[in-house]
């Protein structure tokens, strides 16, 4: 256990508790664990739960090579898998790879997946797909003939075990996951009024059981939950996403708002609900480039943060767009439709973190005030022209101002300072020679 003052909170220490993970961790992780989770929870006394990926050189956590059909942990068995050991509902065929040209929080790598073909279409049927299975570089640059050549798939990644007995590691106590991704430009915020069919462009989905269960390997993994998020691609920058304990959807019960904590322990059999997670995917519903296209993500936690989520805040999702410009996209938790979801929210930022006490001190973003309105349960806000000279995070408060006041929601976002532009995504296209 790692305890560190924090100079925010006079008095208090972030107290960071890491698993016998760290023994086999690489140096970056030790040095800055204090960096990225102060910078991140400095206001609120959190315990850091893990990192399940930064995909760094060196590191032990995870290997891959060019004719890996999935990227392993290879301190656990885990492993990063685009297919779900091989079957993937509505077909999206690509490859996964270690990126060792770019990565989030200014660091050398990410996970790169590069779509290749699958389902033409998500809403007609007959299923129509186009190109052929590609489960790996290599198998890409063996077999072109596979590859998609026109719009089809989308980019799909699973966090799995082949060991069903297990859930995922180092979640005691966790409450947030949080992740940055990179999608291209083009990959847009769904609109009704555009007529975009659905409502959402990423679907993160989880399977969670109690976790002091005692299970085989070819358990059951749990109750399944959806959290949906509608926000933009650029490309360029990155979109950190933050998955709170308040999903939007949970399988076979349509309509309904699962609630807070949906596994709450109320009973005896109940548990919260991100410490009993098993595996979690998530894909995109846009099936919209031509292939093939790549996606990443990197700095995958899991973590605590004692900070209550407000009734009505849940699934943030921070993209900036340009050097001085960031877009905030969250959902209402309401799974319903109609004008009764219709919801208000101001958003403020600072350069120093945010508190309770000194909110009214943030500064109201240029998009406020955030309205719930496109498919009712999202609520969007751009924040432009920002000051972020010699800067390399930025903090934001999400308040709702027409109920639940004085309940806000934390989100904080680390960039690249300015003077020093992101990386292009690079290798989109193969070449076969």
């Amino acid at each position: 256990m790692l305890t560190i003052s924090t100079p925010n909170n006079p008095g208090s220490s972030l107290v960071v508790t890491m698993s016998n993970l760290i023994s086999s961790a690489r140096k970056y992780y030790a040095i800055s664990s204090a960096t990225l989770f102060i910078a991140v929870l400095a206001s609120s006394n959190a315990t850091l739960a893990a990192s399940l990926a930064s995909f760094e050189p060196g590191d032990a956590e995870v290997y891959s090579g060019a004719t890996d059909e999935f990227v392993l942990r290879t301190t656990d068995g885990y492993k990063w898998d685009a297919y779900n050991s091989g079957s993937s509902f509505a077909p999206s065929w690509g490859y996964l790879e270690i990126d060792n040209t770019q990565g989030a929080l200014n660091t050398s790598s990410s996970l790169k997946l590069t779509v290749t073909g699958g389902r033409t279409n998500p809403y007609v049927k007959p299923e129509e797909t186009c190109g052929n299975s590609v489960p790996s570089k290599q198998d890409a640059i063996d077999n072109p003939s596979d590859i998609c050549n026109g719009a089809g798939g989308g980019f799909n990644y699973w966090f799995l075990n082949s060991d069903r007995s297990k859930g995922v590691p180092l979640v005691n106590g966790a409450n947030r996951i949080s992740f940055y991704a990179k999608i291209p430009n083009g990959f847009n915020r769904k609109m009704r009024s555009n007529g975009d069919p659905g409502n959402y462009t990423l679907h993160f989905g989880t399977y969670t059981r109690d976790p002091d269960g005692s299970y085989s390997s070819s358990s059951n993994l749990g109750r399944h939950f959806y959290h949906w998020l509608n926000f933009k691609g650029t490309g360029i920058y990155w979109t950190k996403i933050i998955i709170d304990e308040h999903p939007q959807h949970e399988v076979g019960k349509s309509g309904q708002d699962p609630g807070d904590n949906p596994t709450a322990p109320s009973s005896s059999t109940g548990f919260n609900y991100i410490e009993g997670i098993t595996r979690f995917y998530f894909k995109t519903k846009s099936y919209l480039f031509q292939n093939p296209w790549s996606a990443w993500i990197d700095e995958f936690q899991i973590y605590n943060d004692p900070r209550p989520m407000p009734p009505k805040v849940a699934t943030i999702a921070i993209t900036q767009v340009a050097p001085s410009d960031f877009e905030i996209d969250f959902a209402s938790t309401d799974e319903g439709g109609g004008d009764n979801y219709v919801n208000t929210y101001e958003v403020r930022y600072s350069m120093f973190p945010i508190n309770a006490a000194n909110y009214a001190s943030a500064t109201i973003v240029s998009g406020s005030p955030a309205v719930t309105g496109d498919y009712e349960r999202y609520a969007h806000c751009n924040a432009y022209g920002l000051n972020l000279n010699g800067k390399s995070k930025i903090y934001f408060a999400i308040q709702q101002t027409d109920e639940n006041t004085g309940a806000i929601a934390y989100a904080e976002y680390e960039f690249q300072p300015q003077g020093l532009q992101p990386k292009a995504p690079t290798d989109v296209v193969i070449s076969v020679q």
